[in-house]
């Protein structure tokens, strides 16, 4: 260790410089920035007025009172439609195409819907009379083509003043004029966001389409959320496209919602909001059938929202946090002292620490020429790593000397600070790269909504 103190030493200092650089902007970002928006989602919001008999419009009215703004609205699917009866499956029609699956629609509004989407897919939708139709959609994709929208129901949520974030699905490699023609809907002149169903981002599997999904939500300016921990295919793309309109999301997916108990799922939610600073909160309904579902899910968001202001944070507003990632000379920093860290720890195994150096510093920035994003991302990785290994290498070894205890574990310590340091501001600028909101989500109060009627 004695032959490496310098660059254990030049390591240190250098990510002691990078956070000492960046801790005073984060600090007033965090400081001025105490506004969370909480969401609900209408399938749920649909599930349990059903398993109730509460009527929706009374649980919407209850929610809003608790805090609620903003609800999320899926499109239309083949398997939700059925589940709720709307859609009920019809025995093949005679003289009909036996290949073809056949449906029942009795609302003509519906059936029209699903027919004019079905048809932009390229889909087949054959009318038999007495609202019969058949289509060629298979088992598989029951739940991955969008069927359009509800639109009475949106002007609904829209007329209690709720504003709305969409959820559109993806038909995997369609093309930008297919993704045109779903982005033509009026229903997105409603919409204030979206908040992408599935594990797709609209217009994944063919780049045009992606980029076309981007210019999109610029000429717009809707915000998308990029939710954590989902790992939704195209969202790293998106997000290096349009970085200004990418906001993170907390949400726990039902299927795990049903291993927690409400007490649990709320803690989650607060500590996203004060650990990682998320501000967007898509809260879903435990829609398990229970004794007083309904009280069960109203307490749950209820304590949420009271946590919250209990811990100095207002709900129902939304203020931007300004675009704020760490400057390129204090990601160079950041990336010397990892490289520097690396270097070291390579020396415990082999010669050549020097190449190992330049090598890694070579990685880092290069990431950084391909994308910021990335760049943060593959720092993160490398000092989460790379440090707290060090750390231990050097107390291994430190203890095996005797008379040097202090000075190894000041060593060792320091080691793990630095690599913490970089990995907290780090990381931190690369979630502070996705939080601004654009200006049609900045007035997202309840005043102004009730105001407004939107």
């Amino acid at each position: 260790m004695k032959k490496n103190r310098y660059l254990i030493l030049i390591a240190v200092l250098l990510s002691v410089v990078g956070t000492m650089i960046v801790l005073p902007q984060r600090l007033r970002n965090e400081a001025n920035w105490k506004d969370v928006a909480v969401v609900c989602d209408w399938q749920d919001i649909e599930t349990v007025s059903i398993r109730t008999g509460l009527p929706w419009e009374q649980i919407l009215d209850e929610i809003k009172k608790v805090g609620v703004s903003t609800i999320g609205v899926s499109d239309y699917d083949l398997k939700n439609l059925q589940q709720l009866g709307k859609v009920v499956p019809a025995p093949i029609p005679h003289g009909f195409s036996p290949t073809l699956r056949y449906f029942a629609v009795s609302d003509p509004t519906l059936r029209k819907t699903m027919q004019n989407q079905l048809i932009l897919f390229g889909k087949i939708f054959q009318e038999t009379g007495n609202s019969i139709f058949g289509t060629n959609v298979s088992y598989e994709e029951e739940d991955r083509i969008g069927l359009g929208w509800n639109m009475d129901l949106i002007n609904s949520c829209y007329e209690k003043g709720f504003r709305i974030i969409l959820r559109p699905r993806n038909w995997q490699g369609i093309t930008p004029e297919v993704l045109r023609g779903l982005l033509a809907d009026p229903v997105y002149e409603k919409a204030k966001g979206l908040v992408f169903f599935g594990d797709q981002i609209l217009g994944n599997g063919n780049a045009a389409t992606l980029a076309e999904m981007a210019s999109f939500l610029k000429t717009r300016n809707l915000f998308w959320g990029y939710t954590e921990f989902v790992g939704q295919k195209g969202e790293t793309t998106l997000a290096n496209l349009v970085p200004e309109q990418t906001v993170r999301i907390h949400s726990v997916p039902p299927d795990e919602l049903k291993n927690y108990t409400p007490a649990e799922a709320k803690e989650r939610f607060i500590r996203a909001v004060k650990e990682r600073s998320i501000r967007l909160l898509y809260v879903r309904f435990f829609t398990e059938p229970s004794y007083d579902l309904w009280g069960k899910n109203i307490t749950y968001l209820r304590s949420i929202i009271q946590d919250l202001n209990e811990s100095g944070y207002s709900w129902g507003t939304v203020s931007p946090l300004k675009p704020f990632s760490p400057p390129f000379s204090v990601l160079i920093l950041f990336a010397l002292s990892v490289a520097c860290a690396s270097a070291v720890l390579y020396d415990f195994f082999l010669p050549g620490k020097w190449v190992i150096l330049i090598l890694v510093a070579l990685l880092e920035i290069g990431s950084f020429f391909t994308g910021r994003l990335t760049g943060m991302k593959v720092m993160g990785v490398l000092a989460g790593m790379i440090f707290p290994t060090l750390a231990l290498f050097i107390l291994i070894e430190g203890f095996q000397k005797k008379g040097k205890e202090i000075m190894v574990l000041f060593s060792a310590l320091a080691m793990a600070t630095a690599g913490g340091l970089v990995v907290s501001q780090d990381l931190d600028g690369f979630s502070r790269w996705f939080c601004p909101l654009p200006h049609s989500f900045r007035q997202f109060s309840p005043s102004s909504s009730r105001a407004h009627g939107k």
